[in-house]
């Protein structure tokens, strides 16, 4: 699927994780997965107001972490701070 350029069975995947977190209770968990998902598409960034609207802290924490590590860190890994 992603030779083909189809991501959408991760996204799928990272929506699934989310849910689930959000159900365990693990609440950084889930907006890492959120975060996942966002760095693949930009349209679940609309998924933010979830923990917006509930005051979830701990699930925000876990969205700009995983934005971070995902839009920041692994393109400087892999192209350089020049490239970046």
């Amino acid at each position: 699927m992603l030779s083909r350029g189809q991501p959408n069975p991760i996204l799928l995947l990272l929506f699934c994780g989310m849910i689930a977190m959000l159900l365990e209770r693990r609440s950084f968990r889930a907006g890492l997965c959120l975060a996942g998902a966002i760095c693949i598409k930009i349209f679940p960034a609309f998924l933010v107001l979830q923990p917006v609207v509930r005051r979830d802290f701990r699930c925000l924490l876990g969205v700009v972490v995983g934005l971070i590590g995902g839009l920041v860190l692994v393109p400087l890994a892999v192209f350089g701070p020049a490239g970046t």
